[in-house]
């Protein structure tokens, strides 16, 4: 993916000429620490400058420092597709919902990475208990995008977790039964379904462990 992304912002240079080469090894072998010495090096035009910020703000926000992430997309002077997207992230990793949204509206606008952005905007809009606009963020996602398979689990687990907050602030407990049946646990088995030993599906389960127990339901 990053050699992609790569190839995109070097539309004249072929990707074996460019000084990022052994970079975008290292970096798709998750070796960001290492990468980020290497990105040091780099030295030339303000374009070329551009690029290397972009790939530090990447690495950056892969190893858990999205305020330094912030730091380097600011300093790129013309600006191109990925980098609201990338911008967003790291706002988001920092707690601020506000500004994510603002820039994964922006990234959904260029049509970079369309279903990530919308599965970040409904998530920072959950984070915020804006439980409506979550989820019209991920059925857009749903009717509008081609997702991954990963995006596609935890966009079916966040719907089924909406359905559940709103159902909780709502309804009375004993209202809630048909909700939780026909829409929550709905959506928590159709995220099981797409890959029943991730990460996400170990979450899901406890999810449908706790509503039926709580809830009382077969």
């Amino acid at each position: 993916m990053l050699i992609l992304i790569l190839l995109l912002l070097f539309s004249t240079a072929s990707y074996s000429a460019t000084p990022f080469k052994y970079v975008l090894k290292e970096m798709q072998r998750k070796n960001y620490a290492y990468a980020l010495v290497k990105l040091k090096k780099i030295k030339g035009t303000p374009n070329l400058m551009d690029r290397r910020y972009f790939l530090e703000a990447v690495c950056l926000t892969n190893l858990d420092d999205s305020k330094k992430a912030i730091n380097r997309l600011k300093k790129i002077k013309n600006k191109f597709n990925g980098v609201d997207f990338e911008l967003g992230k790291a706002f988001y990793f920092t707690g601020d919902f506000k500004k994510a949204k603002n820039y994964f509206k922006k990234s959904i606008n260029q049509g970079y990475k369309k279903a990530q952005s919308y599965h970040y905007l409904g998530n920072s809009y959950f984070k915020q208990e804006n439980f409506r606009a979550a989820k019209t963020s991920f059925q857009t996602l749903l009717t509008k995008t081609t997702p991954s398979k990963w995006v596609l689990q935890d966009t079916y687990y966040q719907i089924g977790s909406i359905h559940l907050e709103i159902s909780k602030r709502e309804l009375r407990p004993e209202d809630m039964k048909n909700i939780l049946k026909d829409h929550v646990l709905t959506y928590f088995k159709k995220s099981l379904q797409i890959s029943p030993e991730s990460k996400v599906a170990r979450e899901v389960r406890k999810k449908i462990y706790l509503v039926k127990t709580k809830y009382e339901i077969n």
